[in-house]
């Protein structure tokens, strides 16, 4: 969460349907979110651990 408040109703919710249309389509692209990380965004596998530690506890 970004440390500044932001000013707009909303951030960071999104309806059910249109996050499951959009991981369905990420899947579809690039084969899964973790796929898509490492290879388009260059995400390291440390950063993938450390971002499950954090928040998927």
């Amino acid at each position: 969460m970004p440390r500044s408040a932001l000013k707009w109703p909303g951030y960071g919710r999104a309806p059910e349907e249109i996050m499951r249309l959009f991981l369905s389509d990420l899947a579809a692209t690039y084969g899964s979110v973790h796929e898509y990380a490492v290879k388009q965004l260059g995400v390291d596998e440390a950063l993938i651990s450390r971002l499950r530690a954090r928040l998927l506890s």
